[in-house]
């Protein structure tokens, strides 16, 4: 990782044409997203009960989103956790490519969540469907496939033969 840094600020320190190519490279696999939702200490569903915005740059805005749980998937999920996570509103932000996803979380929302820890990066977020519901109540994460949502495996397959990795309906 350090490494990596290094490189970074290499190619950063040729200025604006290696900032353009560092961009381009960060985009990552959906393999990174879903291994960093299932590493999350926090993987429940919940309600939204408050989103502040705590940052706002030229690329997105950054959230803090509250929630209250309502079933916790994994051990020592607090009654009430907070998580952060940024949104892209095209009229005040200036599109990046890169490996960011964005959420757009609103108060009373139910959802499946997933959070590096308590006060942590949100890794998925998911508004709750019936669907989903069941899925979870019966198998837990076995049957999920994430990447910024969770996606139940037996609805979507994913396709690593594609030159754009991603959820795609079987249909």
């Amino acid at each position: 990782m350090k490494r990596l840094y290094h490189l970074l600020f290499f190619l950063l320190s040729f200025g604006t044409y290696a900032l353009n190519a560092v961009v381009s490279w960060a985009v990552l696999g959906a393999d990174y997203y879903d291994q960093r939702a299932r590493q999350s200490a926090i993987q429940a569903i919940a309600t939204v009960t408050k989103v502040e915005i705590v940052g706002n740059s030229e690329h997105f805005m950054t959230k803090r989103v509250r929630f209250r749980l309502e079933k916790a998937f994994t051990k020592g999920v607090p009654d009430e956790f907070t998580g952060f996570c940024t949104s892209f509103d095209a009229s005040q932000h200036q599109l990046i490519i890169g490996g960011r996803i964005h959420f757009y979380p609103y108060v009373n929302q139910r959802v499946f969540v997933t959070i590096t820890r308590d006060n942590g990066d949100i890794t998925s977020f998911t508004s709750m469907t019936p669907e989903l519901e069941k899925e979870l109540e019966c198998n837990g994460i076995k049957n999920i496939k994430f990447m910024g949502s969770a996606w139940i495996k037996s609805n979507y397959q994913y396709n690593r033969g594609s030159k754009y990795p991603g959820l795609h309906n079987k249909r």
